[in-house]
C-alpha cells in the first residue's frame, strides 16, 4: 500500500474466513455507546 507522501507498507493477511453472516448492527455507529464523541456527517 502507498502512503500520500510516498511511503510504502505491506499488509499481511494471515487468515481470511469467507461467507460470515454478520448482523447489520455491526455496521452501525451508535453515538450513544461513545459519549463525548464528536459525530460528524458526510453525508
Amino acid at each position: 500500500m502507498f502512503d500520500k507522501n510516498g511511503s510504502i507498507q505491506t499488509i499481511s493477511v494471515e487468515k481470511l474466513t469467507p461467507d460470515i453472516i454478520n448482523d447489520d448492527t455491526l455496521f452501525n455507529f451508535s453515538a450513544a455507546r461513545y459519549p463525548g464523541a464528536e459525530v460528524v456527517d458526510l453525508r
